[in-house]
C-alpha cells in the first residue's frame, strides 16, 4: 500500500511539474512596443494669413510580442491602463507638457505656437512600472511628424529650393536653427536670403553694363590684359582701339592747325596796324576758314564714327557731343573753347548717370544697409521670444537660455554677411565708375588743351 501511495505520489508530482512547464508561456513576461500612428493638426491663421496658432492630436498603435512569438503583433491598446504623452520644445524634454490618459489612443494639445519644432514621446506604465516607451518624434508647422532616427533621410525637397531661406543654414549644417525659429525669424531668413539673391543679380547688371569693353572701344577680351582687377589702365591701354586713337589725334591736329591759322592772320595784323591785332577782322578770317575747312574735317570726323557703329559706346557719345558742338561753335574765336567744354562736361554728367541706372548701382547700396537691419531685428525677436519661455518655464538651465539665444544670433550673422558681401561690390563698382569718369576727362583733355 505505501509502495502504492509513493508510486502515485510520483505521478502525481510528474504531471504536476510537466502541466507547470507547460503553462509557462501564460506566465511569461509580455514585450509591447509603441508605434506614433499619426499626428492630425489645425492650424489659426491671423488677419494677415500667417500661422499663429496650431491644435495637434497624437495617435498611437500598441504592438505585442509573447515569449512564444518571434515577432510584435498588433495588440490592444488598452492592455496598457496608463500613458504618459510628453510635449517638449527640446528634445530633451527639461520642461515637457505631460498628459496622462487611460481608456484611449490619443491626445490633443491646443494652442501651441506655430512654427516652433516640438517634440513628442509616449510612455506606458502598469501597476506605476514603465513597461514601455515609444521613439521620440518631432513636428513643425507644415512639416509631416518625423522620427528623430530618421531626421535625415525625409528632408522636404522644398528646404533646398534656391529661394528659400533655409538653403544658406543647412549648407551650414544649420537647419534645425531655421526650424525652431518663430515665424519672424523665419520671415527675417527668407528676407536675407533674397537680398543676397537679388545683390546677386544687380551684380549681373553691373559686370554687363560697367564692363571696360560696353564703355570704351575696346579690342576683343583678352585674358592677360584682364587679369588686374583694380588697375582698369593696363586693360584699357592694351585692349583700346586704333581707329579710336586715330580719331581722337586727327580732332586735336585739327585743333592745331586752327590755332596755327589764327597765329597767323594775328601776325598779319599786327604788320598792318602796328603792333595792334584786329580782333573783329581776326573773327572774321577765323570764321570764313572754319566754315571752309573746319566744318568739313569735323564731318570727316563724324562720318568715320558713324561707319564704326560705335554708336552704343558712351565714351564715343561723348566725343560726338563734343565734335558737334565744336563744329557749331568752331566760328566763335573767344567762346568755342568754353562751349565745347560745356558740352562734354554734360554729356559725361549725363552717361554717367545712365551708367547708374542701367547696372542697379544704388540698389547694392540700399540691399547692403537693409540686410544687418533685418538681421539684428530677427535677433532681438528671437530673444524676446527665448526670455518668454523662460519666464513661463517651470524650471530651466543655461544651456537652454544659450541655445535660445545662439539660435536668434544666426540672423544677424547671415544678416552681416550679405551686407559685408554687397557693400564690398557697391564700393568697387563705385569707385571704377570715378576712374571711369577720369579717364573720360583725360581723353577730353589731351585732345583740347590748345583749343
Amino acid at each position: 500500500m505505501n509502495s502504492f501511495n509513493k508510486r502515485e505520489n510520483f505521478v502525481f508530482g510528474v504531471v504536476f511539474l510537466l502541466a507547470m512547464i507547460l503553462s509557462m508561456p501564460t506566465f511569461a513576461q509580455t514585450e509591447y512596443k509603441i508605434s506614433l500612428a499619426g499626428l492630425k493638426r489645425q492650424i489659426h491663421k491671423n488677419l494677415l494669413g500667417v500661422p499663429s496658432k496650431v491644435d495637434y492630436v497624437l495617435s498611437w498603435d500598441v504592438y505585442v510580442k509573447y515569449s512564444n512569438q518571434s515577432k510584435f503583433e498588433p495588440g490592444d491598446f488598452r492592455e496598457i491602463p496608463l500613458y504618459r504623452v510628453y510635449c517638449s520644445e527640446d528634445r530633451f524634454f527639461s520642461t515637457p507638457k505631460v498628459h496622462e490618459v487611460k481608456d484611449v489612443n490619443y491626445v490633443s494639445y491646443k494652442g501651441l505656437e506655430a512654427g516652433v519644432k516640438y517634440y513628442f514621446r509616449i510612455d506606458g506604465f502598469q501597476d506605476n512600472k514603465l513597461v514601455v516607451q515609444s521613439d521620440t518624434a518631432w513636428v513643425v508647422t507644415g512639416r509631416p511628424m518625423i522620427l528623430a532616427g530618421t531626421q535625415g533621410a525625409t528632408n522636404p525637397w522644398h528646404w533646398y529650393f534656391p529661394l528659400n531661406g533655409r538653403l544658406p543654414l543647412a549648407f551650414l549644417k544649420k537647419g534645425g536653427v531655421f526650424d525652431r525659429a518663430t515665424i519672424l525669424g523665419k520671415i527675417v531668413f527668407h528676407a536675407i536670403w533674397w537680398s543676397f539673391l537679388i545683390g546677386l543679380v544687380i551684380w549681373g547688371f553691373c559686370i554687363k553694363n560697367l564692363s571696360l569693353s560696353a564703355i570704351f572701344p575696346l579690342k576683343p577680351f583678352s585674358i592677360r590684359s584682364s587679369i588686374s582687377f583694380i588697375n582698369y589702365d593696363k586693360p584699357y591701354n592694351e585692349r583700346l582701339r586704333d581707329e579710336f586713337k586715330k580719331i581722337t589725334e586727327e580732332w586735336r591736329k585739327l585743333i592745331l592747325r586752327t590755332n596755327k591759322e589764327i597765329l597767323k592772320e594775328s601776325a598779319l595784323s599786327e604788320k598792318t596796324n602796328g603792333n595792334f591785332v584786329d580782333i573783329n577782322a581776326l573773327q572774321q578770317k577765323n570764321a570764313a576758314w572754319w566754315v571752309e575747312v573746319g566744318v568739313k574735317e569735323i564731318d570727316k570726323l563724324t562720318n568715320k564714327i558713324k561707319k564704326l557703329n560705335w554708336e552704343e559706346i558712351p565714351t564715343v557719345r561723348i566725343i560726338r557731343a563734343g565734335l558737334a558742338n565744336h563744329q557749331a561753335n568752331g566760328i566763335r574765336l573767344l567762346e568755342s573753347s568754353a562751349e565745347v567744354d560745356r558740352a562734354i562736361e554734360n554729356r559725361a554728367s549725363a552717361e554717367l548717370e545712365q551708367l547708374k541706372r542701367k547696372s542697379r548701382l544704388d540698389w547694392l547700396w540700399n540691399l547692403g544697409t537693409t540686410a544687418p537691419l533685418l538681421g539684428l531685428f530677427g535677433t532681438v525677436t528671437g530673444i524676446s521670444v527665448a526670455f518668454e519661455k523662460i519666464a513661463v518655464a517651470e524650471r530651466t538651465s543655461v544651456k537652454f537660455l544659450a541655445g535660445g539665444i545662439n539660435e536668434a544670433l544666426w540672423t544677424t550673422i547671415l544678416g552681416l554677411t550679405v551686407g559685408i558681401f554687397l557693400i564690398i561690390l557697391y564700393y568697387w563698382y563705385r569707385n571704377k565708375l570715378e576712374w571711369i569718369y577720369g579717364k573720360w576727362e583725360d581723353i577730353y583733355v589731351k585732345i583740347s588743351e590748345w583749343l
